[in-house]
């Protein structure tokens, strides 16, 4: 709006001068004043685009292409319900350099949001600045460009601030141990330790203040299973439950959302309440709404179809997580395709099921973890899992049951580069090494891929060979690990900060080389 006035002030200027000018009749002058003034038109518009945009012009010009529906390979109908996809940060942190690329490619791809999760490398400040990753954190300048990133590609962004568990990124450091629930655990906050209330809301501001456009803040809530430990919790339990206890402290959390941050409305992981009454959840219902989450193939087994419609009963809208990466092992490299498929498959049949309309459905979340605890060890890496993300996107908005159409998976094979259609129905390998593709990332994949068919072969050696044999067949392995080794540091720092590559190779190459050289 100040720009607008000061163009205003400034034309006025300019009128007031031409008409001196015209009074005197000196052409040259207003041919000066002429020039004069497009030069300072042209000179506020770009001020306001410097102003009012982080984005450069390369990147405006992918986005353009995101935007445009009859360039797109994977066009689609649109979804008759809000697709998200989580970006997990505080595992395997992107550069921005890789994440002008992905947004741009997941818009392409059909999804309608992201669900970002940063732990540890948010640009926290203050007090709790002692919560950012030591070996990297987003700048603040970072993440105004990826919101704005993502506002131009018309993805909606919900962040995800963990408020209960999972809280081990910041109750590991000294300033915090006191809030632990247990005094040798990092894993959760005792809700009522002066002190762990006053931290989660600071964080929630901190989150909130970056993030001005979003209308929903998940909270997390999920696993806190050793709630209720602690001398001061238990004899709250005794005379409120544990249910008592999880309600109070979440209700605390989203009612502070709703009365800080107006309009906006909490999520919260739902298996913590999965089996609660109607009666229990009700005061949940006017400030957040349940994310109800599985990642198996049969999702029935975990979620009783009860439940869903329960929940459909008690809140305005259910919100639903599968996964696309990050839900096979803790310490997975490639991504098995048919299980996340599967999982999306299931979650369809459920829906159909047990859910009166798709239209109770607030939007379902595309999950895809890099690590399963904050302690614990990478699992797979965000561009090994985007022909999953690709797949797995078309289930959710077709709707599909039971399979994909030939002529669908052959056109979203084609648009990520492959030769062949992506074998969905098998836990096998392409049988050649894949080339040409093109999606972002793709040089990442195509290691992970030498990797996979590299461990399969070093796992037959040691299990056929003996002798002389084995001697031989781990000579020749040990100079292929040196070579994914190196390929592994070049090709996963051009995505990632360096400890990941780091990180990568010491799980998954060192182990191999150190037993091969043990032989």
């Amino acid at each position: 709006m100040h720009f607008q006035n000061a163009r205003s002030s400034t034309a006025l200027n300019y009128l007031s001068l031409l008409r001196v000018l015209r009074g005197r009749r000196d052409r040259n002058a207003l041919i000066v004043l002429f020039v004069f003034v497009i030069c300072g038109v042209v000179l506020w518009d770009n001020r306001e685009k410097s102003e009012t945009s982080t984005i450069s012009e390369p990147a405006q010009r992918q986005i353009h292409k995101s935007l445009d529906q009859a360039a797109n390979p994977f066009h689609r109908q649109p979804s008759d319900m809000p697709t998200l996809v989580h970006l997990d940060l505080k595992g395997s942190p992107p550069k921005m350099s890789y994440l002008r690329e992905f947004l741009p490619h997941v818009r392409q791809l059909g999804a309608t949001g992201l669900l970002i999760e940063y732990e540890d490398t948010f640009p926290y400040t203050g007090r709790l600045s002692v919560l950012r990753s030591t070996a990297f954190s987003y700048s603040k300048e970072e993440i105004d460009e990826l919101l704005e990133l993502a506002h131009s590609l018309h993805l909606d962004v919900i962040p995800l601030v963990q408020t209960f568990g999972h809280l081990e990124f910041a109750l590991k450091h000294p300033e915090f141990t006191a809030l632990r629930e247990e005094p040798d655990n990092d894993w959760s906050v005792c809700p009522l330790r002066d002190g762990s209330v006053e931290l989660v809301k600071e964080m929630i501001d901190q989150i909130m203040a970056a993030h001005r456009r979003s209308k929903y803040i998940h909270v997390g809530g999920d696993e806190v299973a050793n709630m209720g430990k602690c001398g001061q919790c238990q004899r709250f339990t005794a005379s409120h439950g544990k249910v008592g206890l999880y309600r109070m402290h979440m209700l605390v959390v989203m009612r502070y959302v709703a009365q800080k941050w107006h309009g906006v409305r909490s999520l919260f992981w739902d298996d913590m309440v999965r089996h609660w009454s109607p009666s229990d959840l009700k005061a949940f219902a006017e400030f957040g709404d349940p994310m109800v989450w599985c990642y198996v193939e049969h999702v029935e087994r975990m979620v009783p179809p009860k439940s869903l419609s329960m929940f459909a009963s008690v809140f305005p809208k259910v919100w639903l997580a599968s996964a696309f990466k990050g839900a096979a092992h803790r310490s997975a490299s490639w991504v098995p395709v048919k299980l996340h498929v599967n999982n999306h498959y299931s979650w369809n049949r459920m829906i159909h099921e047990n859910l009166p309309s798709r239209n109770v459905i607030g939007g379902l979340v595309l999950t895809g973890w890099s690590r399963y605890m904050h302690h614990w060890e990478l699992c797979e890496l965000l561009p090994a899992a985007i022909p999953s993300l690709a797949l797995c996107l078309e289930v959710a908005a077709a709707g599909e049951q039971h399979s994909i159409p030939d002529a669908r998976l052959q056109a979203i094979s084609s648009g990520l580069g492959f030769k062949k259609s992506i074998p969905i129905e098998q836990h096998v390998l392409f049988e050649d090494e894949p080339s040409g593709l093109n999606f972002p990332g793709h040089a990442v994949y195509e290691l992970i891929f030498r990797f996979a068919v590299f461990r399969a072969e070093f796992d037959k050696a040691r299990r056929i060979f003996n002798g002389k044999d084995r001697s031989s067949a781990f000579e020749v392995l040990a100079e292929k690990a040196v070579r994914l080794s190196e390929d592994a540091d070049l090709q996963l720092n051009k995505v990632f900060p360096p400890p990941v590559a780091q990180e990568w190779i010491r799980i998954n190459i060192s182990p191999i080389l150190k037993e091969i050289s043990s032989h």
